[in-house]
């Protein structure tokens, strides 16, 4: 073995400049990333995170905190962007900062971890300038919606210093630090349980011998992960699954792949995509990278000094959580998750500046010059990589520029189109992804949006009913026909579609809303109380439902019912909910209460219900 990896101890000329290389990371950081700030947002998971998410927009803890979204369980996650949502709106340019912030932070951190692991400060800060700088990196900062990644990795990074200093000092209070860190870098993203094997590596390379009691301190910290792998097994439940058809020795080659790709993409970053499809068919020349598994471990093995060694456990520990082992969503491999396995490859690429220094015989600061020319051409090439996520237009154009075949690829980009106006392109996006997928059933789904948005019915229901014979156990493609009809006025007709659709999710809750509306336009009162209660059920803060639900016993003359179904309506959000106040007046006037009834439509008239004002007038009131 060579020599160990542990802390060392700084000369004085490092010590001088040990705040001196952070602030130029920062600045260099700021520099080339700040294009960020005038990003948009797009419709790809910053629409379930933030901009159509109700919990974040009304800074609802307990949804925040017991939700899955997306397929995660990241509380918080999603608290910051709650908080940040509460003080900034909804600001495209306010959330691209604190991105940009955290992966500043993240990047001096890293600066700090590779010192730890006996870099000198000059190599810690080259390497935490291409860490800085990488094209890899954009996916991870310039879009929203991976807040987690960034926010994860500050407290991952965080946590491996304290835990570092731990070990030094043998301090309580470090201990606790890295354990809260770790907390909460979980809570940011379940991939931070790779901070336990990692940490086990550092230590096990750091060992003359096998000591036991050295690894009793990290029995808290593998509790933690383990209550954190569960947590992350039932968010992704839904989104576990066999991606195509292929055999157990074509699954070992994808897993390969995906190992081989980040360090290929290191050295060569183009084409770079924001998604990465797994293959109709595995092409033949990908079998060469089981290939060049096995000679790696064969070279480890035989010739590889310990940096080497470590570097590549390390990458392949943090990076075995989306390794696709267990096959998780639809894409094979993705930018980001190359974030902090990063570091393990930044491990390697130190041994490589090792050689160079030896074999050149040059100096740390004429390894630092000579840096410019990669500095300045990752600058460029991280610019450049900023600008397809302007907006989801630019997005899916370079996507589909690369995979003309992914089917959702079109509907992602015609919803974009669809949202700035552009319905004539946003239909043909559509239409290019039944092509592209006869058997996909979003861009059917999407046909009928558009349908339903140009007023026409028939054609809606037609691209819906596509949808549905193309997914038969997905309820919404019937939601969406029994919505149609409901628009229309045909109560009748819209029944059997949401019907359907309970059939198949029987807690199904906007589709038992639906149900119990059409049922009360169809005067059968107590069959539309039960199902309207069953969505109280389901969604209960829900204010429309229980307006419904008022109304409905209203019509069925339970006053006394309607009364208490709009006082509990009104609870929920009594400072704009004019709709529940004008109609438990409308049930109190009836009832011989009339300045209770006064009341009530005044409360409506302030929050803008015209009837209410109206009412007040005939009333001389």
């Amino acid at each position: 073995m060579k020599k160990k990896i542990s802390p060392t101890k700084s000369s004085s000329a490092v010590q001088e400049n040990s705040f001196l290389y952070p602030a130029l990371l920062i600045l260099a950081t700021l520099w080339v990333w700040w294009p960020v700030t005038s990003l948009e947002f797009v419709n790809w998971d910053d629409v379930t995170y933030l901009t159509s998410n109700s919990a974040v927009q009304n800074f609802t803890l307990s949804a925040l905190f017991q939700e899955y979204y997306a397929g995660n369980y990241h509380p918080l996650t999603m608290l910051s962007l709650a908080l940040e949502h509460k003080f900034a709106g909804l600001n495209p340019a306010s959330f691209h900062r604190t991105n940009l912030f955290l992966h500043c932070l993240n990047v001096v951190l890293v600066f700090f971890l590779l010192k730890a692991l006996s870099l000198s400060s000059i190599q810690a800060f080259i390497l935490s300038l291409i860490f800085a700088l990488h094209p890899l990196r954009v996916e991870s900062v310039a879009w929203v919606a991976e807040r987690k990644d960034v926010l994860y990795a500050s407290f991952w990074l965080a946590s491996a210093l304290a835990w570092f200093t731990y070990r030094k000092t043998q301090n309580i209070i470090w201990f606790s630090l890295a354990l809260i860190a770790f907390i909460l870098s979980c809570l940011s993203k379940a991939m931070a349980v790779t901070l336990l094997p990692f940490l086990i590596l550092i230590e096990w390379f750091s060992q003359k011998k096998f000591e036991f009691k050295k690894y009793v301190p990290f029995i808290p910290m593998a509790l933690i992960a383990l209550a954190t792998g569960i947590l992350a097994l039932f968010a992704q439940g839904s989104a576990l699954g066999l991606q195509g058809n292929y055999s157990l020795l074509e699954r070992v080659v994808l897993v390969n792949y995906g190992f081989w790709f980040y360090p290929i993409k290191t050295l060569i970053p183009i084409p770079l995509s924001a998604f990465y499809p797994y293959p109709q068919q595995l092409p033949v020349f990908w079998y060469l990278f089981l290939a060049l598994s096995i000679a790696l471990i064969w070279v480890l093995y035989r010739h590889a000094n310990q940096r080497v060694l470590l570097g590549v456990l390390l990458y392949g520990v943090v990076l075995l959580p989306v390794a696709q082992i267990v096959p998780v969503g639809q894409a094979l491999v993705a930018d980001r998750y190359s974030y902090l396995p990063f570091i393990g490859l930044l491990l390697l690429l130190s041994a490589l500046l090792q050689e160079i220094l030896r074999k050149f015989t040059l100096r740390e600061n004429q390894l630092l010059l000579a840096m410019i020319p990669l500095t300045l051409v990752l600058a460029w090439a991280c610019r450049d990589r900023i600008q397809v996520w302007q907006n989801s237009i630019t997005l899916y154009q370079d996507v589909l520029l690369q995979y003309p075949s992914y089917s959702t690829g079109y509907v992602n980009y015609g919803n974009a189109l669809r949202d700035k106006g552009d319905w004539q392109k946003a239909e043909q996006a559509y239409w290019l992804g039944v092509y592209s997928d006869p058997k996909n059933d979003l861009p059917w789904n999407n046909l009928g949006i558009l349908a339903s948005f140009r007023k026409q019915p028939e054609r809606a229901v037609y691209f819906y009913s596509k949808a549905a014979e193309l997914k038969p156990g997905f309820p919404i493609n019937y939601y969406n026909i029994a919505t149609v009809w409901f628009n229309q006025g045909k109560p009748a007709q819209a029944l059997p579609a949401v019907e359907e659709a309970l059939k198949i999710d029987p807690n199904y809750g906007e589709a038992l809303h639906l149900r119990g509306v059409l049922l009360q336009q169809l005067q059968r009162f107590d069959e539309s109380i039960a199902s309207l209660l069953q969505a109280v059920q389901q969604k209960p803060k829900e204010i429309q439902i229980l307006n419904d639900l008022g109304t409905t016993y209203f019509y069925a003359k339970k006053i006394a019912e309607a009364e208490a179904s709009f006082q509990k309506s009104i609870a929920l959000n009594p400072n704009n909910n004019p709709n529940a106040y004008n109609n438990l007046g409308f049930v109190l006037f009836n009832s011989g209460r009339q300045e209770e009834a006064i009341e009530m439509y005044r409360k409506a008239a302030a929050q803008g219900h015209p009837e209410a004002a109206a009412y007040l007038r005939q009333l001389g009131r």
